[in-house]
């Protein structure tokens, strides 16, 4: 088919998307109700079709077993886990996930029936290392935004007698 479509339609093509458009809808009109094919017996695809009886409802939710940990990925495929975000990968996102502990850090990821990897959990100790940290960082940082725009209890240097002083020696 896909042959015989690249042959007949493709390497002539139309002058505009439209165009090319239409040409497909006749080639795959002409394809399924009026070519006969071999392989059936000489019908064409349209004498042999026959809708299913059974209606499609859409993609089951995924099952996982009672010792996982379900969640839903965040759209930018992220999951909050024990108060903390961890990326597991962006084109899962929305997806609902099964977690299954494999130590006290170490999680694997499934998405149905397929393994996606592991995830490492930070150690809760490590917040009470890095608090410090972040805390120090923070207050640098909030030292730095006061002192450029001028906040009043910190005293900015007086650029024109830093000249004079350095002038003068």
């Amino acid at each position: 088919m896909h042959r015989d479509m690249a042959r007949e339609v493709e390497q002539a093509p139309a002058q505009n998307a439209a165009a090319q458009q239409a040409l497909l809808d006749r080639w795959r009109q002409e394809f399924n109700h009026v070519r006969p094919h071999d392989s059936l017996d000489g019908k064409t695809p349209a004498e042999l079709y026959r809708p299913s009886p059974r209606r499609y409802r859409g993609a089951l939710p995924p099952s996982y077993p009672p010792h996982f940990l379900v969640k839903t990925l965040a759209s930018n495929g992220t999951v909050f886990i024990n108060g903390d975000h961890y990326f597991v990968g962006m084109a899962l996102g929305g997806q609902r996930i099964g977690l299954e502990q494999l130590d006290e850090f170490r999680w694997k990821v499934w998405l149905r029936d397929i393994d996606c990897g592991e995830l490492e959990l930070l150690p809760r100790w490590i917040d009470d290392y890095l608090r410090p940290r972040a805390a120090d960082a923070e207050r640098e940082e909030s030292w730095r935004r006061a002192s450029s725009r001028g906040h009043p209890r910190i005293k900015k240097a007086d650029e024109s007698n830093c000249k004079d002083a350095v002038n003068e020696v």
